[in-house]
């Protein structure tokens, strides 16, 4: 799925040691305890609690092993992997295993942007436009 005329915000980053390899389009985030050596290394998001730095850009059926660069989508569209049914304009917010998921309008926790794409199920690919740093209070 092409998009034209979007502009995107991509960033290599390193996988910090002792992640599980990055798998698909993932929601990472910078790495928790980093010191000013490894500043740049990412983790796979866990939670929704968790700040997204972005979307890992590894195609699903590719893996990227600790230690080794990815690109992270930062600003703009992004495929990403859906942990359930999700509607088109709804915001998406990360959970387990760097999955998206829709978050309420209650939802206190981070946002990675919102959906521009439908899901119907577990695992199934979509579209988002990516712009972490919303945070509903």
């Amino acid at each position: 799925m092409a998009l034209v005329g979007y502009s995107v915000l991509d960033q290599t980053f390193t996988l910090a040691s002792g992640q599980s390899d990055l798998t698909g389009f993932q929601c990472v985030k910078l790495k928790d305890d980093s010191t000013r050596y490894d500043a740049l290394e990412i983790e796979i998001c866990g939670d929704a609690t968790e700040r997204p730095l972005g979307i890992a850009q590894v195609d699903q059926g590719q893996t990227v092993a600790a230690g080794k660069t990815v690109t992270v989508r930062m600003l703009g569209p992004s495929r990403a992997i859906a942990s359930k049914a999700i509607s088109p304009r709804s915001e998406v917010k990360n959970t387990t295993n760097g999955m998206v998921t829709d978050a309420a309008a209650a939802d206190t926790e981070y946002r990675v942007g919102f959906a521009l794409t439908k899901t119907s199920q577990l695992f199934d690919d979509m579209l988002i436009m990516v712009c972490p740093e919303q945070y509903n209070t």
